[in-house]
C-alpha cells in the first residue's frame, strides 16, 4: 500500500511513518527524478551491506550482535554482529515498525492490522483484532506492549491478548513511546492538507488524554530519555521538546526543501543531550544539548533511526540502506 508518493512539487496521498520511503517502488517519473544518489556519510558512520534493495522502515535491537530491520514485502533482516541476514516470514506483509523486550520476544507491526511475533525460533502472526494500518510499536515488557496506528488506534498487549484502547480521537497516530506503563506518549494528527495539524496524547495508566502543545504540523515520531525529556518530530522539520511540564518548539537548523513535506519521521535518543531525528530525502539531524545540526547521511533515501548507545547508532532506509555510527567525530556531534 502506498502512503506517500513524491512527484516534483506535488505531494499525493497521505503521510506514512516512513512507509517504504517516498513510495514502495521507484517508479519512473516520480521518485527517481529526485534521487541525489549515494555519497560518503559523515565521519564515524559506515555504510553496511544489508543484502536487500527492499526499503527498510523500522530498526531496533538489544545489542551490537542482535539487531532487527523490517520493511515492505515481508522484509525482516537480522544482524548478528557481522552480517545482515534475511529471516523467513509468511506472506509479504507491509511491515513498518519493530520493538521487543528481548531478542527472543520481538513484535513487528504493519498495514492492515498485521502483527507478527518472534520467539527466538520463528515468526508467527498474532490476532490484532483490527484492519487499521499499525505504524509504531513500543513497550515496557513482554506483558506491556503498545501499538499505534490509523484512526486513533492504540492496542495494548498484556502477554496474552491484544486489546483496543479508547483514545478519544480518530486522528492517525504514527509514533508511540514511553518510560513506564503510566507514562506513554502517542503522536500523530491530521496529515492533510499539508502541513497538517499535530496531536500528542498521554496515557497515565488509566486513560489517554490530549496534551497541550504549540501549534504544530503533523507529527510522526516520538522518543525520549525520561519523563522530563521527550522529543516529537514531524512535517516541515518540526521538533517539539517536553521538559516534564510543557512542550516547546525547537529550531531544526536545517533548510526546508520547497515542494516537499520535509518530514522528520523518527527520533531516538540515548539521553537529553544526544538525540537523532531522521526522515525523508536522507535527512539526519543530531542534537547535542545545545543545538540541532545536520549529519551527512550520504543518501537521498528516507531514513529511520535507532541506537544502542551514544557510540552505536543504526540508520535504515530506502533501497536497503543501513548506516552505522560507532563513535568518533562527525558533523552534528
Amino acid at each position: 500500500m502506498k502512503h506517500l508518493v513524491l512527484i516534483p512539487a506535488i505531494v499525493i496521498g497521505t503521510l506514512s511513518a516512513l512507509s517504504a520511503g517516498p513510495q514502495d517502488e521507484h517508479e519512473p517519473g516520480t521518485y527517481d527524478l529526485d534521487r541525489r544518489g549515494q555519497a560518503s556519510p559523515a565521519p564515524g558512520w559506515e555504510r553496511m551491506a544489508s543484502g536487500t534493495t527492499n526499503n527498510l522502515t523500522g530498526i531496533w535491537g538489544t545489542s551490537p550482535d542482535d539487531v532487527f530491520a523490517v520493511g515492505p514485502k515481508g522484509t525482516v533482516l537480522h544482524f548478528d554482529g557481522k552480517t545482515w541476514s534475511p529471516m523467513q516470514v509468511a506472506g509479504e506483509p507491509h511491515l513498518l515498525s519493530v520493538w521487543g523486550s528481548s531478542g527472543r520476544d520481538v513484535f513487528v507491526v504493519g498495514d492492515d492490522g498485521v502483527i507478527i511475533h518472534y520467539d527466538g525460533q520463528a515468526w508467527t502472526p498474532m490476532a490484532s483484532g483490527t484492519k487499521q494500518n499499525l505504524i509504531s510499536v513500543w513497550g515496557t515488557s513482554s506483558r506491556d506492549v503498545f501499538v499505534a496506528g490509523y484512526g486513533g488506534t492504540v492496542l495494548h498487549h498484556d502477554g496474552t491478548t491484544w486489546t483496543p484502547m479508547a483514545t478519544g480521537t480518530t486522528a492517525d497516530l504514527y509514533g508511540i513511546w514511553g518510560t513506564v506503563s503510566n507514562h506513554v506518549l502517542a503522536v500523530g494528527g491530521t496529515p492533510m492538507p499539508m502541513p497538517g495539524k499535530g496531536l500528542i496524547l498521554r496515557y497515565d495508566g488509566k486513560r489517554w488524554s490530549p496534551m497541550t502543545i504549540p501549534e504544530s504540523p503533523f507529527l510522526a515520531g516520538v522518543w525520549g530519555s525520561s519523563q522530563s525529556s521527550a522529543f516529537a518530530v514531524g512535517v516541515n522539520l518540526a521538533i517539539l521538546h517536553f521538559n516534564g511540564k510543557a512542550w516547546a518548539p525547537m529550531a531544526a537548523s536545517a533548510p526546508l526543501s520547497p515542494g516537499k513535506p520535509n518530514l522528520l519521521a523518527r527520533v531516538w535518543c540515548s539521553g537529553p543531550n544526544d538525540v537523532y531525528a531522521s526522515g525523508f530525502d536522507g535527512v539526519l539531524l543530531h542534537y547535542d544539548g545545545k543545538a540541532w545540526a545536520p549529519v551527512e547521511s550520504g543518501t537521498a533515501e528516507s531514513l529511520t533511526v535507532f541506537g544502542l548507545s551514544p557510540t552505536d547508532v543504526f540508520v535504515a532506509g530506502g533501497g536497503g540502506t543501513i548506516l552505522r555510527y560507532t563513535g568518533g567525530p562527525t558533523a552534528g556531534r
